[in-house]
């Protein structure tokens, strides 16, 4: 089977933190590829948040030169809130036949539990954690929290082991809210961002006061 991984997320900017996440899990799993899924419109709703056609771009430029590295675009035609769960089911029909590996930071891993139609991703994915120390297979169980209102589906009702493990990879001290803060303030992105997602941010003036 395919090994796919999954990196969701704003991208708001992209920036080098992503980018080492997702070759350190790339390496360390052996993955065959990591599709990057930037989401559209997520449910926190993010007030500093640019147009999705920016931030799809800003990964696009990002990406351009790694072979196992794809841009995910499922969501441009999807209204109303970005929902995981929409997003997984379509990239299931895309590509059947997939062992499935989602990437993701130590701040999202421990809100897992209130995610929409967890028990089904949970089933289906292994949950890949970055900047976490120790994550063991046992650390959550779905069912642990109140998640069953988020689902009609009877049989996510049940409780679903959540799989993960540590991504080992150097801590990477960059947010896309610092670099947010940067263009506000007028301090310099280089080394910070990708050059050509530098320039694309300057260009088009994003993230100004």
């Amino acid at each position: 089977m395919v090994r796919l991984g999954i990196f969701g997320g704003t991208f708001n900017p992209i920036h080098w933190g992503h980018l080492v996440t997702a070759e350190a899990a790339l390496d360390q799993f052996g993955l065959d590829s990591v599709l990057w899924l930037p989401s559209r419109f997520p449910p926190h709703k993010l007030q500093s948040l640019v147009a999705f056609e920016h931030r799809v771009e800003m990964v696009r430029l990002a990406i351009a030169s790694h072979p196992q590295f794809a841009l995910c675009e499922v969501e441009r035609q999807r209204e109303g809130v970005s929902w995981a769960i929409d997003s997984f089911t379509d990239l299931q029909h895309a590509y059947p036949a997939s062992q499935w590996y989602w990437i993701m930071g130590t701040d999202a891993f421990e809100k897992l539990t209130r995610w929409r139609g967890i028990q089904h991703l949970s089933r289906e994915c292994v949950w890949l954690v970055a900047g976490r120390s120790r994550v063991t297979e046992s650390d959550y169980k779905t069912g642990d929290r109140s998640t069953a209102g988020n689902t009609s589906d009877q049989s996510d009702q049940e409780n679903e082991e959540i799989r993960s493990q540590s991504i080992e990879m150097p801590s990477v001290e960059i947010s896309s809210s610092l670099v947010r803060q940067y263009c506000r303030e007028g301090r310099s992105l280089r080394y910070l961002i990708p050059e050509p997602v530098r320039q694309y941010v300057q260009t088009h003036q994003l993230y100004q006061s």
